[in-house]
């Protein structure tokens, strides 16, 4: 995802203008050498979130490496109609 991402920024003529960093946002000892403008969470949420104590060490996590006018852009998944209870909720995350 990250080298596609790299194309296109390149395509668009953008790449100078971004450093992008593949990183485990679960690693608590992850720590960037700076703090950045904008922390990007990709499907993490509806792939790896099953309780709330990890979406919030996640997004505690994320506000810890981005500057204070930064952002976090969250990209999921949308739930549809579901034809039966718990048909998508924990697709990825049953334990």
């Amino acid at each position: 995802m990250i080298d596609e991402s790299k194309a296109n920024l390149k395509r668009l003529g953008l790449a100078d203008q971004f450093e992008l960093i593949c990183a485990d946002i679960f690693d608590e000892s992850f720590s960037l050498p700076e703090e950045v403008d904008c922390v990007v969470l990709s499907y993490t949420l509806t792939c790896f979130i099953n309780k709330r104590e990890s979406l919030v060490e996640i997004l505690r996590q994320c506000s810890k490496q981005i500057k204070d006018d930064g952002y976090i852009l969250i990209t999921d998944f949308s739930y549809p109609n579901q034809p039966k209870e718990d048909w998508f909720f924990g697709m990825y995350t049953a334990t």
